[in-house]
């Protein structure tokens, strides 16, 4: 199955919006410096009606099978609602974050050299102009990926506006 940015995942499974996947759907998108696949969120999966919707809409296609869930926090929860109502789930870290132990999510990478890309652009601005610039990138409260786009960018300063949960 698959969920490409017209329409959330967590929507479609809701909705029955459902596609089989083939190889030729999934050529080339490691090619992306961003996800091709998007970013959203769907409050509503937090319902109870609408998981039982999904899962009601998944029963054909999981006979022998797993849902393979690649997402950040929320597709994750969602994942995990699923997964305590009987859906077998594979949940796959898809965030920038980096945050979750013992896994290295697979959006840190992309998000990784889409910064590098902009900011290999605005150094040779810099360069040129004699400006300063300040960058900044997002990552939920973990720095990690501020601090490896630095690294990258062999910056000459880095600020982290990062405090710790209590």
């Amino acid at each position: 199955l698959h969920s490409f940015p017209t329409r959330r995942s967590s929507d479609r499974l809701a909705n029955n919006w459902i596609e089989l996947v083939t190889e030729q759907d999934t050529r080339g998108l490691s090619n992306y410096a961003s996800s091709p696949i998007g970013s959203s969120r769907f409050e509503n999966f937090k319902d109870e009606e609408v998981q039982l919707a999904a899962i009601h809409h998944l029963k054909p296609y999981m006979e022998d099978g797993a849902l393979i869930v690649m997402g950040g926090d929320g597709s994750l929860r969602g994942a995990r609602a699923l997964y305590e109502r009987g859906v077998q789930v594979v949940g796959i870290p898809g965030s920038i974050d980096d945050n979750i132990a013992g896994t290295t999510a697979l959006g840190l990478h992309s998000a990784i050299a889409l910064a590098n890309e902009s900011i290999e652009s605005l150094k040779a601005t810099s360069a040129a102009m004699g400006s300063v610039f300040f960058v900044e990138v997002m990552g939920a409260g973990s720095g990690h990926l501020a601090l490896m786009c630095a690294y990258q960018a062999r910056a000459e300063g880095l600020l982290v506006n990062e405090h710790p949960r209590s």
